[in-house]
């Protein structure tokens, strides 16, 4: 059974189908640029040049472009073929050609970005141009879809210039739902803008005949790139010298976020919201981990006398601790903690520069203890504390601090090198991956922040925080294909 689409008795849940529904797999809308965007230069032995802001009056210079272009083919199956009653239009290749518009430049890229991809995402866009094309009087293209060139390209940017004509307009359908972008309509009184739409790989579209002038368009190819982070985690990820057997990364948290200075149970875990708190470089290393294939855990670390111990959770100490019995004893044997034996990078040996090898011989046999190479520090901005009662001669207060870390487990080098770069050959044309990546931080940062001291996280007995362009609307525009299908 695929599932249903029919109205269920949850107003909810039919409300979120109609909103998932509703998002276009495109973005589209118009540019305005100053008048050197705009100009074109071609032609290797008689050089050539074209203002299309200036084409209405001058259609024997679009005539000369059209005569020095080829037809354009398209791919089908492994093939590439020429089939003008599939399509028909002209093409020219980007080394015959020099265009005064740089899509970078002019932040006509960021502006799709935005458009396409998931607020939250660390991917960012690189657009490479691929064809220019003119669609005459009775120029079309049948629908189909692009096969994406490289296994990071995921779409296609279509930029339509401003020149006369009727027509042409581009069909989208994706997902049982259909759209129409009439770049001829969108700049009839914009003469120093361009009409533009960017679309995902998977998605079938259709250019319409040209009823009369010429619709000219550069498609580019869409990339995926990657932040900082993320490109870094997986240059580390990719070295076979890098952890060879495996092992576990520590970071400490950067930022300060609003926990309670004193936990009791009562109070919900902190760690359960914190991912969606998650900001800066914080959230930018979660996101970066998730890239690249890797489970990011939020953690709490508590460093005792004796012992450093990793914790999922909180735990309430209040009835837990006997005579004599240190917090951190309790916390592994009755909390679930696991004993941290603390290493780092400088240190080429397998001791570990803070714990010894005695950290498993402390009555805690039977339990689990894990190597932590950490890369950042922790403990200088995120902690909450719990308290309890001990007994002795006199009974009181003691509090027990423990602050917030994020841990990831890394594979072996042999699988790990090649499971990312598998990873990488997946990426384009999956925008489950974007949506899904985006899912992870919904900085809700209404609440006072508790910065800089370390705050009490488990309690014991003792005493003791548009540019100034038009970007329509996500979906609704004119396309170009830009794969090996060819552009539209």
């Amino acid at each position: 059974m695929r599932g249903s689409s029919s109205p269920t008795r949850f107003p909810l849940l039919n409300e979120l189908r109609a909103i998932l529904a509703e998002d276009p797999p495109f973005c589209s809308g118009t540019f305005e640029l100053p008048a050197q965007a705009f100009e074109l230069y071609y032609g290797r032995t008689d050089a050539k040049f074209l203002d299309f802001t200036k084409s209405e009056s001058d259609s024997e210079a679009l005539r000369e472009l059209v005569a020095a272009c080829e037809s354009a083919k398209f791919g089908r199956g492994t093939e590439t073929v020429l089939d003008e009653t599939y399509r028909k239009a002209w093409k020219m290749d980007p080394e015959n050609f020099k265009s005064g518009l740089d899509v970078d430049g002019c932040g006509l890229v960021d502006v799709v970005q935005t458009g396409l991809l998931p607020k939250n995402t660390l991917r960012n866009i690189r657009a490479e141009l691929y064809k220019l094309n003119v669609y005459g009087e009775g120029a079309f293209f049948k629908s189909h879809k692009d096969t994406p060139r490289g296994g990071n390209m995921f779409g296609s940017l279509v930029v339509v210039m401003p020149t006369q004509h009727k027509g042409g307009e581009l069909i989208i359908r994706h997902d049982s739902q259909k759209w129409t972008v009439d770049a001829a309509t969108l700049l009839s009184d914009r003469e120093s803008s361009l009409a533009y739409i960017a679309f995902f790989s998977d998605v079938e579209h259709e250019v319409l005949p040209v009823t009369s002038g010429h619709r000219v368009t550069l498609t580019y190819n869409l990339f995926y790139t990657w932040d900082t982070s993320t490109r870094l985690l997986r240059g580390l990820l990719d070295d076979p010298e890098f952890l060879p057997a495996g092992g576990t990364l520590g970071f400490g948290l950067r930022h300060g976020y609003p926990f309670p200075k004193l936990w009791d149970s009562m109070m919900s875990d902190p760690l359960e919201c914190l991912q969606r708190w998650l900001k800066g470089s914080d959230h930018n290393l979660f996101q970066a981990c998730t890239e690249v294939g890797l489970e990011p855990l939020l953690r709490l670390i508590h460093d005792g006398n004796e012992y450093t111990v990793l914790l999922d959770g909180m735990v309430d100490l209040a009835d837990d601790l006997e005579d004599g019995e240190s917090a951190e004893r309790v916390l592994i044997h009755e909390g679930g903690g696991i004993v941290v034996k603390s290493l780092n990078f400088e240190d080429d040996s397998d001791d570990g520069s803070d714990e010894s090898d005695d950290d498993t011989d402390c009555g805690c046999s039977g339990h689990e203890t894990l190597e932590v190479y950490w890369v950042t520090e922790w403990g200088a901005s995120n902690g909450v504390c719990s308290e309890r009662v001990t007994y002795g001669n006199e009974a009181s207060i003691e509090h027990i601090y423990a602050d917030v870390c994020l841990i990831v487990e890394v594979g072996a080098a042999a699988y790990r090198v090649q499971s990312t770069s598998e990873d990488a050959a997946d990426v384009g044309g999956i925008r489950g991956e974007e949506q899904a990546s985006a899912d992870v931080a919904r900085a809700g940062e209404q609440e006072e922040e508790v910065t800089g001291e370390r705050q009490l996280v488990v309690a014991t007995s003792g005493s003791g925080e548009e540019t100034g362009n038009v970007a329509e609307r996500r979906g609704g525009g004119d396309s170009d294909d830009g794969a090996s299908t060819g552009a539209t």
